[in-house]
């Protein structure tokens, strides 16, 4: 059975559960969750990316000074 094909809905899951682990989502990750090449997930990764508050992609043992 083929994979679908990957969209922004898909590539932001797949982002957002690593987010939730508590892991940063890097595009090698996400791609290696939903599949396809580079080509197709990266610019959907990047703009998933560029929506997220600069806070929210912050390490947790980031110092707040």
């Amino acid at each position: 059975m083929a994979r679908q094909k990957a969209t922004y809905e898909i590539v932001a899951m797949a982002a957002e559960k690593y987010v939730a682990a508590g892991e940063r989502p890097t595009l090698e990750k996400v791609r290696g969750e939903v599949g396809g090449s580079n080509s197709d997930v990266g610019p959907l990764f990047r703009q998933w990316k560029e929506s997220r508050p600069a806070a929210a992609m912050r390490s947790r043992t980031t110092p707040d000074d």
